[in-house]
C-alpha cells in the first residue's frame, strides 16, 4: 500500500479504534481526518481504490505509510474504514475516536439497520452539502405511556443511545437538523459527537435556559438542535425559540452563508394556528438577523426543516410554497380555526425537497417519513425546504427504503432495526448554484 505517497491519491482517511490511545498517538501522528461511513461506500464514492477496500475488508490490521520522521509506519487494528471530504486541508484536522459499535440484530433486521445507516455521499465535496432532517424520539420515551407495543428492551436509552451513533456516523451527514434532543442530559450524553467529527448547537428550554438546582432531576424537556461539522461549516449566529433553532453557517469551501431552521411545530392537530405562528416567528427571525447583517435574502441560502406535524396541504406548506398567507386561507386539519388576524407574506422562494419532480418515490406523491405503532398507516409529516435560488439539490434519500416499508407495515417503529418513530430525510445540494427549473421535472440521484 502507498496511498500516502501517491499524489493523485492524497490521504484522506484514517483507522482508528478506541481501544488504544498509543493508537490514536500514532494516528495524530499521520495527520489524517476521519469521518466514519460504511466500508462499502468508500470505493463506490472514490475516496480509496477498490483493492484497498477489498483488503481492508479482509484484514485485521494495515499498514498506513507517512511522511512522519517519528514514526515509520503505523500498524492499526481496523475498527470502521474512515473516509472524509475535508479536501485537502488534511494537517488542520484531528484524528478522532470512534464510539463503541452498536449491537447489530442478526438476519433480516441487521441488514435493516445497516440499510438505514447507509451514507450521504458527494461527488464533489468543495462544492456541495449534505442535510439530514431527523426526529430522534426523546430519551425518556422509555418512560413513557404512548406506543406500549414496543417492549422495554426497545426503549430503554441504552440500546438506543449507541444505534443513534451508528446512525448519525453512518449517515455522515454535514449538517444534522435534529428533533426531540433533550435539554437537560445534552452534555453527558451527546459527547459523543465530538469523537466522531461533530459539534452542535445545543437544545434549549427557550432563549433564556432555567438553571438547573444542584441535585434536582433532570426534566425530559426535548428540544431542537443542530450537529454540524465544524470543518465545513463555521457557525456564525443562533438563536432558540420555544419550537425551533435558528443558525446561520458559513459553508467553508465556498464561503457562502447558510441560514438553517430545525423545527418541531406543535403536535396538536387543530392547533394549525399555532403551527403557522411558529414558522411565522422563525421566518421573521431570520430575516432580522439577515437585515442586521446587511446580507440580502437572495444571496443566501436558506433551509426550513424539521417535523411541522402536518401534512403537505397544511397552513404551513402553502405558507412556504406560495410566500404568503391569506387570512381567509383555512387547514384542512382545522377548517374552522382562524390562522391569522392579517395577511402574511416574505419575500423568501422556497421549493420542497420532496415536492414530485420525477423521482420514483415508491409511495404516492411524497414518501412517509414517520409510522408509529401498531403500524396502520404511514405518514409524511417532516419537511425539507430550501431556496433555489442558491441551493440546488443533486441527490435525494428515500426515507422508508422498499425494505424498511415492508418490514414496518403492520409493526410500526420503533423496531429492533430503529430506534425512532420516524426515519431520516434528506439530500445533497449544489451550494451557491440556483436550481435549474429546466431540471425540476428530472429524477434526482437516490441516496
Amino acid at each position: 500500500l502507498k496511498l500516502a505517497r501517491l499524489e493523485r491519491h492524497r490521504p484522506r482517511f484514517a483507522v482508528t479504534s478506541d481501544r488504544s490511545s498509543m493508537e490514536l498517538e500514532a494516528l495524530r501522528s499521520l495527520g489524517l481526518p476521519v469521518v466514519s461511513t460504511a466500508v462499502a461506500s468508500c470505493s463506490a464514492s472514490g475516496c480509496l481504490p477498490t483493492e484497498w477496500v477489498a483488503t481492508a475488508q479482509s484484514a485485521t490490521s494495515l499498514c498506513l505509510p507517512t511522511h512522519s520522521h517519528k514514526l515509520k509506519d503505523a500498524k492499526v487494528p481496523i475498527a470502521t474504514i474512515m473516509t472524509s471530504q475535508v479536501g485537502n486541508n488534511i494537517g488542520k484536522a484531528a484524528c478522532l475516536r470512534v464510539p463503541a459499535a452498536a449491537e447489530v440484530p442478526d438476519g433480516a433486521m441487521g441488514e435493516l439497520a445497516k440499510s438505514l445507516w447507509r451514507p450521504m455521499l458527494m461527488r464533489q465535496p468543495d462544492r456541495q452539502l449534505s442535510i439530514v432532517v431527523f426526529n430522534a424520539l426523546l430519551k425518556a420515551f422509555e418512560a413513557k405511556p404512548y406506543y406500549p407495543q414496543v417492549p422495554p428492551a426497545l426503549r430503554a436509552w441504552t440500546w438506543r443511545k449507541p444505534q443513534m451513533i451508528a446512525l448519525i456516523s453512518g449517515l455522515d451527514a454535514d449538517l444534522f437538523c435534529m428533533q426531540e434532543i433533550e435539554v437537560d442530559t445534552f452534555d453527558q450524553e451527546f459527547a459523543f459527537l465530538s469523537d466522531i467529527g461533530y459539534a452542535a448547537v445545543a437544545p434549549q428550554d427557550g432563549d433564556r435556559p432555567k438553571k438547573r438546582v444542584e441535585g434536582e432531576p433532570p426534566r425530559d424537556i426535548a428540544k431542537c438542535a443542530f450537529f454540524y461539522k465544524p470543518h465545513r461549516l463555521e457557525l456564525v449566529w443562533h438563536e432558540s425559540r420555544s419550537r425551533a433553532v435558528l443558525a446561520a453557517f458559513r459553508h467553508l469551501a465556498t464561503g457562502q452563508l447558510l441560514y438553517a431552521a430545525s423545527c418541531h411545530l406543535e403536535g396538536a392537530p387543530r392547533e394549525a394556528a399555532a403551527r403557522v405562528s411558529q414558522m411565522k416567528s422563525a421566518i421573521d427571525r431570520i430575516r432580522q438577523d439577515q437585515r442586521r447583517r446587511g446580507v440580502p435574502h437572495e444571496d443566501c441560502c436558506l433551509v426550513l426543516a424539521g417535523d411541522f406535524n402536518s401534512d403537505e396541504h397544511s397552513s404551513v406548506c402553502h405558507l412556504l410554497r406560495t410566500g404568503r398567507l391569506e387570512r381567509s386561507f383555512r387547514d384542512p386539519w382545522a377548517p374552522d380555526v382562524e390562522l391569522t388576524k392579517m395577511d402574511y407574506s416574505h419575500e423568501f422562494i422556497f421549493r420542497d425537497l420532496y415536492a414530485p419532480r420525477g423521482a420514483d418515490l415508491s409511495c404516492g406523491s411524497r414518501p412517509p417519513t414517520f409510522c408509529c405503532p401498531p403500524g396502520r398507516c404511514f405518514a409524511a409529516i417532516d419537511f425539507l425546504f430550501y431556496t433555489p435560488r442558491s441551493l440546488r439539490p443533486v441527490a435525494i434519500r428515500t426515507p422508508f427504503t422498499a425494505r424498511h416499508l415492508e418490514a414496518t407495515r403492520g409493526v410500526g417503529v420503533p423496531a429492533p432495526w430503529h430506534f425512532s418513530d420516524h426515519v431520516p430525510l434528506g439530500g445533497v445540494f449544489q451550494v451557491g448554484v440556483a436550481d435549474d427549473p429546466d431540471t425540476t421535472s428530472r429524477p434526482l440521484a437516490a441516496l
